[in-house]
C-alpha cells in the first residue's frame, strides 16, 4: 500500500490516449504497474485487459489487489469474489483472506469472522496471514460498537458535507485559524509514467471566496498548511512525485515579517525531521504538557515506527529557542498499522488522529485520547455520524466547530453515488449543540503526619495530602443536591449559561467544601466545567486523666459512666467545647500516675494506642468523628476501670479513669 497513504490520495491514471492493444498487451502492462506498485496504472491496464477476456484470473487478482491498496473496497471485494469463482481460484488462496479484510474494514464483522475461519481451514495461504487471520478473528469478535449516547457532547451533533469547500476534486486536512479555513485540494493531470499524476493545492476560505496559496520560491507541491499558536510562524509541506513511491513530502517553516506585512523566506526543518528518502507530512503545532513550549506533530514512515518498515506513525519535536528537538515516536497512539492526520486542541488539550490499526467502525476511523487527563492511556473513537465505514480523517476543531475529511459517498439523486475508481474525499463540518455540563470532583486534604509517614517540605514541615472523598452532599447554588457513597465524582449536565455557581460539598465529621466557578463565555459547542473541592475532617481529641480513690469500695454506677448530666462540667475556653466527664463514686479522689490507658474501636475491638506515663496522668488520642471507642485503665494493685466513649461534633472531650484500690 505504500505511500499513496500519505496524502490519502486515490490517483486516477486518465485513459485518453491509450490505444487499443490486445489483452496480453494490457496484462504486461498491468503486471509491470503492479511490480512497481503503481497501483492507479495497474488498475487500469488489467482491467482494460478484462474488456478483452474476462477468463483472465492474473488480471482478476491484479485488479482485486490493486483496488485493495487504493482502497476501493468496493471493487476489490468485486474482483476478489470473481476470483474465487474462476476456475484458477486454487492458484490465489489468500483472495479469501483480502474479502475478509474488505468485510472487516466495511464493518461487517460477521462476514468477516466466517472468511477468517475458512482462510485459515484450508490451510493454503501463508503462515503470516493465517496468524493475523487467528488475531482478526479475536478482534472482531470483541468490538464494542461506539454509541453516542456514550458520551453526552456527541447527542445531537449534525454532520454535513461544506460544498463551499468543494473543488470537484479531493479535499483534505481542513484546518480552521482565526475566522478561516485551510485546506488542500488535489488537481488531477494526465501523466502515464507517474503514480501520483495530481498537484497539490492549499487554498484559503474565508467565508466567501477560496483563495489560492502561492510561494514564489516553493520547488514542489505544498500542502498542510498550520501555524503556531501566535501566529508568527507557519509550517506546511512541500511534496514531490516520485515513480513508485508516489508523494515524498517535507516540512517547512515561514516566520511572519510585521513590518513588512507578509511571510518571509522558507526554511527547511533539519534531516532529523525532514529523513533523506522518507516522507515527514501533515504537520499540526500543539503545546507540550510537560513544559508548556510548543510542540510540533506531523506523520513519517522513519526508521522506528511502530509497523516495521514504510508504516506511517505519529511523531512529534519539541520547538525550543526555535530549534527542533530529538523526534519521538508518540508509541501512546501508534499501532503497527496507519496512524496519521494528528491535531491537539489546545483549549481542552483533546488529541485526535486517525487510525486503520485499532478494531474501529471501519477504514480509517477519527480517534481522540485527552492528554490532560490522568487516564491518558484511554484512546476513544468518536462515534457515528462522525465515523463511518469508510474513511475518515483530518479532524481538527476551531471556531466552535469540527472539521474532517471523508470518502463516504453522498445521497445523490436516485440514491447513493456509485464507487468511481475513488470516491473522492470531501470535507465534512460537525456542529454540537450547544450544552455546557459540569464535573464536580471531591478530596480529602489531611496533613500526611496523621497517618504515620509524613511526607516533610524544605522547612521540615509535614505538606498536605489529597485522596478521593466518597459519600460526599453536593449542591449546586444550594440546590440539586448529589450524593454518590461510591464515587467522588459528581456530574451535572446542561448547567445554565452565564451564572456564576457556588460549588458545595457537606459530610458528616468533616469542614464543608467550597468553590466557585462560572458558566460565562462557555457557550460554543459542547465544554465541561471541571471544579474539584476539598474537605477535611474534624478534629477530635479525646484527653484522660487517671485519678485514685480512697476509701470504701463501691459499686459503679453506669449512669455516671454515660455522662448524666448531674456529674457533667461543660466550659468553653480557647475556642473549643471541653466536656469534663467525673465519674464520682467515694470521696475523696487524687491524681495517680503509672496507670496503663488503652483505647480500642467498638464493636470491632480493634485496638487503637495504649499508653503509659509514669510521671503524668494525662493522655491524649485522636479520634475519629462519631465512632465508638472503650476506654480501659489498669494498673497493679489497683482495681481497673473502663468507659465507653462517642465522638462527637466537638473539638476535645476529656474523660476520668478512675483506678481504685
Amino acid at each position: 500500500m505504500r505511500k499513496i497513504y500519505l496524502l490519502f490520495l486515490c490517483l486516477i491514471l486518465i485513459t485518453q490516449g491509450l490505444v487499443a492493444q490486445s489483452a496480453g498487451a494490457y496484462e504486461k502492462h498491468a503486471e509491470k504497474s503492479f511490480e512497481a506498485a503503481e497501483y492507479c496504472n495497474a488498475l487500469e491496464f488489467s482491467t482494460e485487459a478484462l474488456k478483452k477476456d474476462s477468463t483472465k484470473a492474473n488480471c482478476i487478482n491484479i485488479a482485486a489487489q490493486s483496488a485493495f491498496s487504493l482502497r476501493l473496497f468496493g471493487k476489490s471485494k468485486f474482483y476478489f469474489e470473481q476470483l474465487r469463482a474462476c476456475s484458477e481460484s486454487a492458484n490465489y488462496p489468500e483472495a479469501v483472506y483480502f474479502l475478509a479484510e474488505i468485510h472487516r474494514i466495511l464493518g461487517n464483522r460477521a462476514q468477516a469472522i466466517t472468511l477468517y475461519q475458512t482462510f485459515i481451514e484450508n490451510g493454503q495461504g501463508s503462515a503470516k496471514l493465517i496468524e493475523d487471520a487467528r488475531s482478526k478473528i479475536e478482534i472482531c469478535s470483541s468490538y464494542d460498537e461506539p454509541s453516542a449516547e456514550d458520551d453526552p457532547c456527541y447527542v445531537g451533533i449534525t454532520v454535513k458535507r461544506v460544498p463551499e469547500l468543494y473543488t470537484c476534486e479531493s479535499e483534505l486536512g481542513p484546518f480552521q485559524w482565526q475566522g478561516k479555513v485551510y485546506f488542500t485540494s488535489t488537481e488531477f493531470e494526465c501523466k502515464p509514467e507517474l503514480q501520483c499524476n495530481a498537484n497539490l493545492i492549499v487554498y484559503e476560505y474565508d467565508g466567501y471566496n477560496k483563495n489560492e496559496i502561492k510561494f514564489p520560491d516553493s520547488d514542489g507541491d505544498i500542502s498542510h498548511m498550520t501555524f503556531n499558536a501566535d501566529g508568527t510562524r507557519m509550517y506546511y509541506n512541500e511534496c514531490e512525485c516520485e515513480r513508485g513511491e508516489g508523494f515524498i513530502c517535507a516540512i517547512y517553516y515561514r516566520d511572519w515579517y510585521a513590518d513588512n506585512n507578509a511571510w518571509g523566506p522558507k526554511v527547511k526543518l533539519p534531516e532529523t525531521v525532514n529523513v533523506p528518502g522518507k516522507t515527514a507530512t501533515q504537520p499540526r503545532v500543539g503545546e507540550s504538557l510537560e513544559n508548556g513550549g510548543e510542540r510540533l506533530y506531523y506523520v513519517s514512515n522513519r526508521d522506528g515506527s511502530t509497523g516495521g518498515a514504510d508504516d506511517l506513525d505519529i511523531w512529534y519535536v519539541d520547538i525550543v529557542d526555535g530549534q527542533c528537538s530529538e523526534p519521538q515516536n508518540f508509541s501512546l497512539v501508534n499501532t503497527p498499522d496507519k496512524d496519521i492526520t494528528p491535531f491537539l486542541d489546545r483549549t481542552t488539550n483533546l488529541f485526535y488522529f486517525s487510525s486503520i490499526g485499532r478494531n474501529g467502525i471501519g477504514g480509517f476511523d477519527i480517534y481522540r485520547i485527552d492528554l490532560g487527563s490522568e487516564e491518558k492511556m484511554n484512546v476513544e473513537i468518536l462515534p457515528e455520524p462522525i465515523n463511518s465505514v469508510y474513511d475518515d480523517l483530518y479532524f481538527s476543531m476551531g471556531d466552535c466547530k469540527g472539521h474532517f475529511t471523508s470518502n463516504r459517498p453522498e445521497e445523490v439523486e436516485g440514491g447513493v453515488e456509485a464507487e468511481s475508481c475513488c470516491l473522492d474525499p470531501n470535507i465534512y463540518e460537525v456542529e454540537w449543540r450547544k450544552q455546557l455540563d459540569m464535573e464536580v470532583t471531591v478530596y480529602e486534604e489531611f496533613d500526611s503526619m496523621s497517618y504515620g509517614n509524613p511526607v516533610l517540605d524544605s522547612y521540615g514541615q509535614p505538606i498536605k495530602v489529597r485522596k478521593p472523598l466518597n459519600g460526599v452532599t453536593v449542591t449546586l447554588n444550594n440546590q440539586n443536591p448529589q450524593t454518590d457513597e461510591y464515587s467522588n465524582a459528581y456530574y451535572y449536565t446542561d448547567v445554565e449559561l452565564d451564572t456564576d455557581f457556588e460549588v458545595k460539598g457537606t459530610k458528616i465529621g468533616y469542614t464543608d467544601g467550597y468553590a466557585t466557578t462560572t458558566s460565562s463565555g462557555f457557550n460554543c459547542g459542547c465544554s465541561t466545567i471541571k471544579v474539584e473541592i476539598v474537605l477535611k475532617k474534624k478534629a477530635v481529641k479525646l484527653i484522660v486523666f487517671t485519678k485514685e480513690k480512697f476509701g470504701s469500695a463501691a459499686q459503679t454506677d453506669t449512669s455516671y459512666v454515660q455522662g448524666s448530666r448531674e456529674y457533667c462540667d461543660v466550659a468553653e475556653y480557647s475556642g473549643a467545647t471541653n466536656v469534663s466527664a467525673f465519674l464520682l463514686f467515694n470521696k475523696p479522689i487524687q491524681p495517680i500516675n503509672g496507670v496503663y490507658v488503652k483505647l480500642i474501636a467498638w464493636p470491632s475491638d480493634q485496638g487503637i494506642t495504649d499508653q503509659t506515663d509514669p510521671n503524668g496522668n494525662r493522655y491524649e488520642f485522636d479520634l475519629e468523628f462519631q465512632k465508638n471507642y472503650y476506654l480501659f485503665a489498669s494498673k497493679d494493685n489497683y482495681t481497673g476501670d473502663q468507659t465507653p466513649v462517642f465522638s462527637t461534633d466537638i473539638k476535645t472531650l476529656e474523660a476520668q479513669a478512675l483506678s481504685m484500690p
